[in-house]
């Protein structure tokens, strides 16, 4: 959302009015690199907590409801049964990254200039380890 909110900035203050007459607020546009960065910035603190809570529930709501119990029961290690859990919340949060990545490219692109995508790629790999 960052990149759109401070390209629509201006309009959005238009709109809303409220301000007083003669005051002018000059926004620089930023550079596509730096616009994909201000959206990072956001997926490093709200999309981190997301996963956290989302993993956190998973594990305790199953041990809640006594699935894994059942689970546990059966000839599966504990050691296994955690790191599959792992390896699945992994996977939900490359998926999320890469679709969140992608649609940020895509409104940079269009609002701030061309991007290209070997940076998109490099910040894919570099964010998901």
């Amino acid at each position: 959302m960052d990149p759109l909110t401070t390209y629509y900035m201006p309009v959005i203050l238009d709109t809303v009015g409220g301000l007083p007459e003669g005051a002018m607020f000059e926004f620089p546009t930023p550079s596509p690199i730096e616009a994909i960065m201000m959206s990072l910035g956001q997926l490093s603190s709200l999309g981190v907590l997301i996963i956290i809570l989302i993993s956190m529930q998973s594990i305790a709501g199953e041990i809640k409801s006594q699935i894994s119990e059942l689970v546990l029961v059966k000839p599966v290690r504990y050691h296994n049964y955690i790191t599959s859990k792992w390896v699945a919340m992994l996977l939900i949060a490359w998926a999320s990254l890469i679709l969140s990545l992608i649609t940020t490219w895509y409104y940079v692109e269009i609002l701030f200039g061309e991007l290209g995508w070997l940076p998109l790629v490099q910040i894919v790999f570099f964010y998901g380890l």
